[in-house]
């Protein structure tokens, strides 16, 4: 990870590529941490959160489920990065 880092701070084309790779990764990690409870908190029942880019899917699993989903990814990756930056701010203060 620290490799990684090192890489990430430099402002060339292996940084774009590590972070790229990163983001790849992390995606898939969030929307199937999201998925259940933005299935829930847009009203779409239990096993049709899955579903919701079938033509038979309901308004609300075709269109507000995912728009729930992505919000709660982008909180739930600005959480994951404040707690990164506090975790590395203490770090470095030892």
């Amino acid at each position: 990870m620290f490799v990684t880092a090192k890489i990430l701070k430099r402002k060339d084309a292996a940084s774009v590529v590590v972070a790229v790779i990163i983001a790849m990764v992390v995606t898939p990690m969030l929307a199937s941490l999201t998925a259940k409870l933005s299935g829930s908190l847009s009203g779409v029942g239990n096993d049709e959160y899955v579903m919701y880019a079938l033509p038979e899917a309901t308004f609300n699993a075709q269109y507000v489920q995912p728009v729930v989903s992505v919000l709660l990814q982008l909180l739930l990756l600005e959480l994951l990065l404040w707690l990164y930056v506090t975790v590395m701010a203490s770090a470095k203060k030892k």
